[in-house]
């Protein structure tokens, strides 16, 4: 579940301060994560949603949340720093979305690129699993200036004729968009590279 889940909540709004106890009660279940991103946009409390989300990713039986809880944690910038261990041991074990969400996440919470563990780990996922580069390209578009050590990968993706979903056999409109989408970001992010 994504952000657009909560989209009756309006930060500061007074439905959304009445849902709180009911996002507090969500964080205890399947799903905790779209509770803890909704109850983070209305309160801003770190230490009510990371500990949450550090479950999530220490959890072994439910890998599928470990890549949103990271992405979140990512979100939350410094605010999450007591996730850095798990997010930098996220970076070397697991699927390559996991891998690549717990890597973004650790260079949004820290500013820096950790050029020994994180950019590496972004370069492979980027070109070994073409599928997950919307989820890269977002990561560094949102990081501004401080993404312009993986700018490199984003104007070659912007450059190149052959696209990174031409292999999904009928290339249905999800795709396509997709695609498109990713090359809003790599435009958007490289085009603030200067300053512009």
């Amino acid at each position: 579940m994504g952000r657009g889940t909560w989209s009756w909540i309006v930060p500061g709004g007074s439905a959304a301060h009445e849902a709180i106890p009911d996002l507090r009660g969500l964080l205890e279940t399947d799903c905790a994560v779209a509770a803890a991103d909704a109850l983070w946009s209305v309160t801003g409390e770190a230490d009510a949603v990371v500990p949450v989300l550090l479950r999530k990713l220490t959890d072994g039986g439910r890998g599928r949340y470990r890549p949103a809880a990271a992405d979140l944690l990512g979100r939350l910038g410094p605010a999450a720093r007591t996730a850095l261990p798990a997010l930098r041991r996220m970076t070397g074990s697991g699927e390559a979305p996991e891998r690549a969400a717990a890597a973004c996440a650790v260079w949004r919470i820290t500013g820096e690129p950790e050029q020994e563990q994180v950019l590496p780990v972004l370069r492979a996922a980027w070109t070994e699993h073409p599928r997950i580069r919307t989820s890269i390209a977002g990561c560094v578009a949102a990081l501004g200036p401080t993404g312009a050590p993986l700018h490199d990968l984003l104007r070659a993706e912007l450059t190149s004729p052959r696209r990174h979903r031409a292999d999904c056999g009928g290339c249905d409109s999800h795709g396509i968009h997709e695609d498109e989408g990713l090359l809003r970001l790599c435009r958007g992010a490289v085009s603030r590279e200067g300053g512009g």
